[in-house]
């Protein structure tokens, strides 16, 4: 087997210029996941402690960051097939974004936001640092990763100056930013449906949404046992 075919040191391609693609879920995947099901563990705590219409939206908010988080770097996995080396570090690096916002969450109405914030800009760098090891090996996806790196570094630029922001001006902010992103997914002709290599491996995505499901609801049913 060729250095470059070895899964360790394969560059990231598009799950379209591969002869046999499978959906099943990498470990490292597995990992990020069940990062993200001990931080809504911990979201959770929080609003058992904060049971009012503030502690709500707190928790709403948060969730739904938390949610982009996780969801975003799915879409990614689940369009290109990346296993190598420097994939593994980077994810390694965004497990520890996600392990720093779940530290921030019991002081996320205080000075936990700080970390937060700066946690969640720092998830977004890295998601443009995917794109920009796909751009590098896939010339057909050229244009399609130079938008997400864009609006990925531009949004990790907005979420990190709201870390410090004075609130509550600071709340509206990071949520305008959460509808930005949303809409970058939504918008015809304008957000990345345009383009043909927005293709993601829907087995793929139902699988890993599936397993992260079963593990929030097991972990939610031993607690309240």
């Amino acid at each position: 087997m060729a250095l470059n075919d070895h899964p360790m040191w394969r560059k990231p391609q598009h799950h379209h210029d591969l002869e046999n693609t499978h959906d099943h879920v990498h470990w490292v995947e597995l990992f990020y996941d069940l990062i993200h099901v001990v931080t809504i563990f911990l979201l959770g705590n929080y609003l058992s402690d904060h049971l009012d219409l503030q502690g709500f939206l707190t928790f709403a908010g948060v969730f739904i960051a938390l949610w982009y988080a996780w969801g975003e770097l799915s879409i990614f996995n689940s369009i290109y097939v990346s296993t190598d080396f420097w994939h593994r570090i980077i994810m390694s690096l965004m497990i520890c974004t996600v392990m720093f916002m779940a530290a921030a969450i019991p002081a996320i109405d205080g000075k936990g936001w700080t970390f937060f914030a700066l946690g969640f800009a720092a998830n977004r760098l890295l998601m443009a640092a995917l794109y920009f090891r796909a751009r590098r090996t896939n010339a057909a996806s050229k244009s399609f990763c130079n938008e997400h790196i864009r609006n990925f570094l531009i949004l990790a630029a907005i979420f990190a100056a709201t870390a410090f922001l004075p609130k509550p001006l600071a709340y509206w902010v990071f949520a305008a930013a959460m509808v930005t992103t949303q809409l970058v997914y939504m918008i015809p002709r304008i957000s990345v449906l345009r383009f043909d290599r927005f293709a993601p491996r829907l087995g793929h995505m139902s699988e890993r949404f599936a397993l992260l499901t079963l593990i929030v609801l097991g972990e939610g049913f031993s607690s309240w046992s």
